[in-house]
């Protein structure tokens, strides 16, 4: 078992992840899971595709504190 601590992106800062940013799903987004983006661990949703994890990703949006992603090669 492996713990993941998660962080709320209303913690994070503009600085610290905006739209265009690259990462990694660490869990499988079905179409809601955990995705790392510039070395935090973030609750993500996907733009409707599932994906499995390890997917590279693009950050699309941030919309009420959600973070919305899509795979990189989409």
């Amino acid at each position: 078992n492996e713990n993941i601590d998660g962080q709320s992106i209303e913690s994070l800062t503009d600085e610290k992840v905006k739209v265009g940013d690259l990462g990694k799903t660490i869990t499988r987004l079905a179409p809601m899971g955990n995705v790392m983006v510039n070395g935090f661990v973030i609750e993500a949703r996907s733009t409707g595709e599932y994906m499995s994890e390890n997917t590279e990703i693009v950050v699309v949006k941030i919309d009420n504190a959600k973070l919305i992603v899509k795979p990189k090669n989409i």
